[in-house]
């Protein structure tokens, strides 16, 4: 693999054919011996009907290429498109050029009618002149948009901006049409910020707009249950608590007060809530989740509560066998003989394999994870147990079974970290924790983008022509406030990406169902593990002597690619430094003043102390990263508890649970961003399944 090489062009751009390049093979051609009959073909393939591909590929042409299109393109939609694309590309730098470039293309592109006034409007603004007719243009011609909303802010027209509200309530206009109703006319700012609170929970501010709603008058308690559930939307769980408590008791209400009370780490409390909920709405669905939190906090209880559950909801008694097998061994019978195939029975069996091969029992340990694999085989566990069912075959002499053990884990959880460790153990060429910094990645390239799997129309063709803040926007109102469905959590996931919001893409992603169809669409992986700040990454890291992707997949663990993140020790930016580590960093490297919300600035220290920590252990990754997590301090401590000998073993007795979770995570991002950079990996894997 070679060496990550410095580009003028961003790593996530997928470089295409240049068009100017295809035009002048064209006139050599048709100018040659080839003739009319080679002109003919060549415009059949050039110049076919507009598709989303060809939309996506002319969205990544430059300058000069957009307006050659924009002017001379054969067929009328890439000509309108282009127009659109040029004006957006040339606006900031030549704003009366793009405004004399989409002059009256409203009426022959009616698909982004609203859009293109839009865009008008803002250019006239921006040369001085007045946008007023434009915006009136829009909101006559164009009804049935949302975008009605941005011309009334731009209008200031309060009198009609609550009936855009009600027509778009989840728009962002409409919402900033409430924040603004909200300082206009404070006798109504109630209303408005209940309905910032209930539908404007992205905005940046919506802290502000929340501590300005509590402390409104006559707040009743109907109103406290709205403002609870932006905080339990946030996972505030401490401030939520304290509001349901004064809201209407209903179950939802009940079960969210309890629930809070557990997150807030009050298990006396939340058992008491969660008791009254059992007691006060026998007929619940809420008592679910109930029962099983029980099950977990009240053990004097726990049969009487499994009873409850097998009786009403038979589907989560799996998992409430499992929380009770966790600390009483008369469960872990009953769980491994009546849910032999759940994800619990597939961890206890791995616990109790893991100690069978602490005790020197190696062929119980094997069987038993044997049992995990393949009865289990799209669980944790099994990726878990079946590179350690390779381990122990391979230390008994059985080479054979246990390759063929880490190429399943391979075929069946291609995108875990015991596949890395599998792929190390088969001496794929991946690093190991002693040679991972010696490796010269590539950087992965992002795929071309794709159309959307579903949405209107419009929301489709803002999206291929990469016009992403918009159709993020538009997919606000457009899409289901709850993501119900597989396809509309996927188009949230592709949006909220493309507008930099990539902890929330990846919560989306990883909640699709395991056989849903769209994780095998090429940006899944690209949205799942972006590749963001390239430049400044790939700068620390050759000073530092890094590998450039760990620290990417450092990044994504710690703070998932948000500059502001701040953890609740204080921990900052992108790499999650606390401020006295940084400081001393800081102090090495020269810096007198810094700002640990830079994104160049935190990952320069951050890399510096990740270069230090390596130094510290000699280059030993695997006790560097727990190091960053858990502080030199405790893993010096577990290295003479534990020696060093068998780091995979070492990893499997970390005490901290977080830790233990840290590596792995950190370790499974680098292994799926190398998979990214290098697509040989994954032809291997796709060979082992033939």
């Amino acid at each position: 693999m070679s060496a990550p090489s410095p580009s003028t062009e961003s790593p996530n751009r997928t470089p295409t054919r240049s068009l100017w390049r295809r035009r002048r093979t064209w006139f050599l051609l048709s100018s040659g011996s080839l003739g009319a009959a080679a002109l003919v073909v060549l415009l059949g393939i050039w110049w076919r009907s507009p598709t989303p591909e060809t939309a996506i590929a002319l969205r990544q042409s430059d300058f000069a290429e957009l307006r050659w299109q924009s002017r001379f393109a054969m067929d009328a939609a890439t000509r309108q498109r282009a127009r659109f694309l040029y004006a957006q590309a040339i606006a900031a730098d030549q704003p009366q050029a793009a405004l004399q470039a989409i002059q009256g293309l409203e009426r022959s592109y009616p698909l982004l009618g609203p859009y293109i006034l839009k865009l008008r409007a803002q250019l006239q603004t921006q040369l001085g002149q007045d946008p007023q007719e434009t915006w009136r243009q829009l909101l006559s011609s164009y009804p049935e948009s949302p975008v009605q909303a941005e011309a009334a802010l731009a209008l200031e027209q309060w009198d009609a901006a609550a009936a855009a509200i009600q027509r778009w309530p989840r728009y962002p206009a409409s919402n900033e049409l409430a924040r603004q109703l909200a300082q206009q006319r404070p006798t109504e700012a109630k209303r408005w910020l209940l309905h910032i609170a209930q539908f404007g929970r992205y905005r940046f501010d919506i802290d502000a707009v929340l501590a300005e709603l509590q402390a409104q008058p006559n707040l009743t308690a109907s109103d406290r249950q709205q403002i609870a559930d932006a905080y339990w939307q946030r996972d505030d769980y401490a401030t939520a608590a304290d509001l349901y408590a004064r809201s209407p008791q209903t179950d939802e209400t009940l079960y969210r007060q309890a629930r809070s009370r557990d997150l807030s780490n009050q298990p006396e409390l939340a058992r008491s809530l969660y008791q009254q909920l059992l007691q006060r709405f026998p007929q619940s669905p809420e008592r679910e989740r109930a029962l099983v939190h029980l099950v977990r906090l009240d053990p004097a209880n726990r049969d009487r509560y499994l009873q409850l559950l097998e009786q009403q909801f038979a589907r989560t008694l799996p998992e409430a066998l499992g929380l009770a097998a966790a600390t009483e061994p008369r469960y872990q019978q009953i769980l491994l003989q009546r849910f032999p195939n759940s994800p619990e029975a597939a961890a206890l069996r791995w616990r109790q394999a893991w100690q069978q091969a602490e005790a020197g029992n190696l062929p119980q340990a094997i069987a038993l994870v044997t049992q995990t694999r393949d009865r289990s085989p799209a669980t944790e566990a099994a990726a878990q147990a079946g590179f350690w069912l390779g381990r122990w075959q391979s230390q008994l002499g059985q080479p054979a079974a246990a390759q063929e053990a880490w190429q399943t884990v391979l075929r069946q959880q291609p995108d875990s970290y015991y596949a890395w460790r599998s792929a190390a153990a088969l001496g794929w060429p991946v690093g190991d924790f002693l040679t991972l910094q010696a490796q010269r990645p590539t950087w992965p390239q992002a795929p071309s983008p794709q159309a959307l799997p579903a949405g209107s129309e419009v929301l489709k063709e803002l999206y291929i022509l990469g016009q992403t803040e918009d159709a993020w926007r538009l997919w606000q109102q457009e899409g289901s406030s709850a993501d119900a469905s597989p396809s509309d959590r996927y188009i949230s996931a592709l949006l909220e990406a493309s507008i930099a919001r990539y902890d929330r893409a990846a919560s989306l992603l990883k909640s699709l169902p395991v056989e849903s169809p769209l994780r095998q669409r090429p940006d899944f992986a690209s949205t799942l593990y972006p590749v963001v700040f390239a430049e400044e990454i790939t700068a620390a890291t050759q000073r530092d002597r890094l590998n450039p992707l760990l620290v990417l997949g450092l990044i994504r663990q710690e703070s998932r690619f948000l500059p502001g993140a701040t953890s609740v020790v204080g921990a900052r930016g992108l790499m999650q430094l606390m401020p006295e580590t940084a400081a001393e960093v800081a102090t090495e490297l020269g810096l007198q003043q810094y700002d640990l919300g830079d994104p160049q600035t935190n990952i320069q220290l951050g890399s510096r102390y990740l270069r230090n920590v390596l130094n510290y252990w000699r280059n030993d990754s695997l006790l560097a990263i727990a190091s960053y997590n858990a502080g030199p301090g405790n893993v010096e401590n577990w290295v003479q508890r534990f020696g060093r000998d068998d780091r995979d073993r070492w990893v499997e007795q970390i005490p901290f649970p977080e830790t233990r979770d840290y590596v792995e995570k950190v370790l499974a991002n680098y292994w799926n961003y190398l998979r990214q950079g290098d697509r040989t990996l994954n032809q291997r894997i796709q060979e082992l399944g033939q």
